[in-house]
């Protein structure tokens, strides 16, 4: 789980921490949000995805990538705590990726 929290807060501190912040300075707050989600729905962490057998599969998962980084990108705005943000990711991603070890 430590792996998980670590690679979760990695990616907040990169997306939220110093791209949502430089672009919500620059452009205002629903801009800068957007904007950072878009690279981080679409970028290098979650490339892979492209590769899902079905478009719908693709759709679907971009489309809940996009949903969760919306909502910690405006809890992130909100709060202006990294560590929250950064907790809960970490914490979904140990669930997430605990539940995919499981069904193996």
């Amino acid at each position: 789980m430590a792996t998980y929290l670590l690679w979760g807060f990695y990616q907040e501190l990169m997306y939220r921490g110093i791209l949502q912040t430089e672009l919500v300075r620059r452009w205002g707050t629903v801009a800068g949000i957007l904007v950072s989600n878009v690279l981080y729905t679409f970028g290098p962490l979650h490339f892979y995805h492209f590769s899902a057998p079905s478009l719908y599969g693709r759709l679907v998962m971009f489309a809940a990538i996009f949903a969760i980084g919306t909502f910690f990108g405006v809890l992130f705005r909100r709060s202006g705590n990294l560590w929250i943000v950064g907790i809960f990711h970490g914490i979904g991603d140990s669930f997430i990726t605990g539940l995919g070890q499981m069904a193996n």
